[in-house]
């Protein structure tokens, strides 16, 4: 588990480590991981990672468990260069003003994403070649998709197509997603299994978390796989 801070104004790398943290009581640490591109700061008990880029400009900050809380590296790196850090869960290390901007954004790329599955269930069903791999949570969609089909023709007419993708959300939902273990939520509606963590790394990106594209800009927990004991 980590968490990834990006500094809003450039910042050479090397003058973070010219001696001007070092009032602060941070240093530079060294171990067999350390290179000239990833490189380490800490306060003597707190570790914080920090990646180089081809310019020699630090392009991002890692905490990874359990490298312990590096809020005093963090303080001293903005008071020493007067430089603003956010985390990636801050719309600013994305790339956006505020948080109604990010927030549209996943909701316009959740859209996108929605109907593209749901074209495909509709080429899977309808025997054409499609983008849903086998054996994936996708794949046990589309089938659930193919019973509804089943019970009720009307599922593939252009007209009822709303109504249709509700149905097969509750549905799916329905079968996998109803935990009766409440410490295992929260998941991500058309995922599901044990939890992994997905970062995305930029706006324009679509990131895979396992078998299925996940548009999400933020770290998000996300359910794959089978289901675990006592899941619907």
């Amino acid at each position: 588990m980590s968490t990834d801070y990006c500094l809003l104004q450039n910042v050479l790398a090397r003058d973070l480590f010219d001696g001007r943290l070092e009032e602060f009581g941070v240093r530079e640490h060294f171990n067999d991981e350390t290179t000239e591109q990833s490189r380490m700061l800490s306060d003597g008990r707190n570790y914080l990672w920090l990646y180089v880029d081809d310019a020699g400009l630090v392009r991002s900050l890692t905490r990874y468990m359990p490298n312990g809380v590096p809020t005093k590296i963090l303080s001293a790196i903005a008071e020493a260069f007067d430089a603003e850090i956010v985390s990636e869960y801050e719309p600013q290390f994305w790339g956006f003003d505020t948080q109604e901007e990010w927030d549209a954004w996943e909701l316009m790329i959740d859209k996108q994403y929605q109907e593209k599955f749901y074209n495909d269930v509709l080429k899977y069903l309808q025997g054409e070649p499609h983008g849903i791999p086998p054996g994936t949570n996708g794949m046990l969609k589309a089938k659930i998709a193919k019973k509804l089909v089943e019970s009720d023709a009307t599922f593939l007419e252009p007209a009822t197509k709303r109504s249709s993708k509700l149905r097969l959300s509750r549905s799916s939902n329905a079968t996998t997603c109803c935990l009766r273990n409440q410490a295992l939520r929260p998941w991500l509606p058309r995922s599901w299994g044990l939890p992994t963590k997905t970062t995305c790394r930029a706006p324009n990106q679509i990131v895979s978390g396992g078998d299925e594209l996940l548009p999400r800009a933020r770290s998000v927990w996300t359910w794959q796989g089978s289901l675990p004991p006592g899941a619907n």
